[in-house]
């Protein structure tokens, strides 16, 4: 009897060696908080056994936590990654956020005759030279100047969240970009019929930002980049604490220069420069003129100084 149980507790061990642990996948979502868009609670969705989670924020922050938050100081975009590892490997799952914050949504050209403004935005950024784009929508519809409620509006049927001052506003919760076509679903008020139209212009492209990351406002800067391809314009845009600036030029423009007096109602701080070629396509309804704008933007965080 003492040897068959033996028997039976060696047989238990042998089939617990013999149980195979899978390396796991890596996987989160995120969500940008309601009261404060620069913070981000990111969930894990990571599959199988898991022992360690090691996350990089994209601003040098790192967490180990499983389901963390982090506040970030300026706006712009973050390459975010999460590690997981168990004894049989690991997997890393990589992300690119985008944070308007209070002054850094994708930059809308101003067309002073626009009734209304659509614009669709891949915004760019670059891990270990590979470049990704990440999705984002606003819209503004005007009667007299003034920013009107239109009711619902989606892009490729995603809907857009109606701010306080009666702009709209989409980004995804995950890794979504726009491509050639883009949808556009309005269902109407103030003015504004029920408007469903499609553009397929396709979107420009960009190189990423190779300017300095300070800037000095008494110095000027020149925010520029290698390559722009298929734009129509070009906005180049300088946000600091205390004021946006921005300058648009034709074709496939890959640099301006920013006066000192240019910068001179930025603030000093932490900014964002952005670098946006688009395409555009006006049309005429109801008696209202409509610029929808397919875009990519370039970011990079800086300093600005005196």
């Amino acid at each position: 009897m003492k040897t068959n149980i033996l028997f039976f507790f060696l047989a238990i061990l042998i089939l617990q060696s013999c149980k195979k642990v899978e390396p796991p996948t890596a996987s989160f979502t995120y969500e940008i908080d309601a009261s404060d868009p620069l913070t981000v609670h990111f969930t894990n969705k990571s599959e199988g056994e898991i022992d360690a989670y090691t996350w990089h924020f994209g601003d040098g922050a790192v967490s180990i936590e499983e389901n963390p938050s982090h506040t970030y100081s300026v706006a712009g975009t973050y390459t975010v990654s999460l590690k997981v590892d168990n004894k049989a490997g690991s997997d890393t799952h990589i992300q690119n956020i985008y944070l308007q914050g209070a002054q850094s949504e994708p930059p809308a050209p101003d067309f002073t005759d626009g009734d209304a403004v659509l614009v669709a935005a891949n915004i760019a950024a670059w891990q270990s030279g590979l470049k990704v784009t990440l999705a984002s929508a606003v819209a503004v519809f005007k009667v007299n100047g003034s920013n009107v409620d239109v009711g619902t509006v989606k892009v490729n049927n995603n809907t857009l969240t109606k701010n306080d001052d009666n702009s709209y506003y989409w980004s995804p919760s995950n890794s979504t970009s726009f491509n050639n076509d883009v949808n556009w679903f309005i269902s109407g008020g103030n003015g504004f019929s029920i408007t469903d139209t499609t553009i397929t212009t396709g979107f420009p492209s960009v190189d990423k930002i190779n300017s300095s990351a300070t800037v000095n406002i008494s110095s000027g800067y020149t925010l520029s980049t290698s390559s722009v391809t298929g734009a129509d314009s070009v906005l180049f845009v300088i946000s600091g604490p205390d004021g946006v600036v921005e300058r648009m030029q034709s074709g496939n423009a890959t640099s301006y220069t920013f006066s000192s007096s240019d910068l001179s109602s930025v603030g000093t701080g932490s900014g964002v420069v952005m670098i946006a070629p688009f395409k555009v396509v006006k049309t005429l309804k109801d008696n209202k003129n409509w610029y929808y704008i397919n875009e990519e933007v370039a970011t990079q965080n800086v300093t600005i100084n005196n």
